[in-house]
């Protein structure tokens, strides 16, 4: 996020700021703080990591980020991909998530029932738990 323009008014462009928000605007998933944190020390960027979770809910907040926990790990995950709406198929065992081309929500929501229903969806979180191809492979050569 070079321009100035793109920088939310109100939210205070800071070095820390800018750092968190390279290494999140960098990834096609959602991360975790943690994964922030190993990101900035790996490049001689060392940040407490409770700095990181309160710059990460600003980010939030200011609309550049979006935050999401899985249900399997309650593991907070965010990321900037807030023009595209995206859900993802995650792995119960190795956690890696690859994103869903669908939306079952929109397909639902445009139904008949759903129109006659008078809700008005803000929003929505769908996410698969499975295993990957790998996984899975590893748990058919146990059994």
């Amino acid at each position: 996020m070079n321009e100035e323009t793109n920088w939310p008014k109100g939210l205070k462009r800071t070095k820390t700021r800018e750092a968190v928000y390279s290494i999140l605007s960098g990834e096609i998933v959602p991360v975790s703080a943690n994964f922030v944190s190993d990101r900035l020390l790996s490049a001689g960027n060392p940040i407490c990591l409770s700095t990181i979770y309160r710059v990460l809910d600003s980010f939030c907040k200011y609309g550049l980020a979006r935050k999401t926990v899985l249900s399997d790990t309650q593991t907070a995950l965010f990321d900037t991909s807030l023009n595209r709406h995206t859900h993802y198929a995650v792995c119960c065992n190795c956690h890696c998530m690859t994103p869903i081309d669908i939306c079952p929500v929109e397909v639902a929501s445009q139904a008949d029932a759903a129109k006659k229903s008078h809700f008005h969806v803000l929003g929505h979180n769908f996410e698969l738990y499975g295993y990957c191809d790998d996984c899975f492979r590893k748990t058919q050569k146990t059994h």
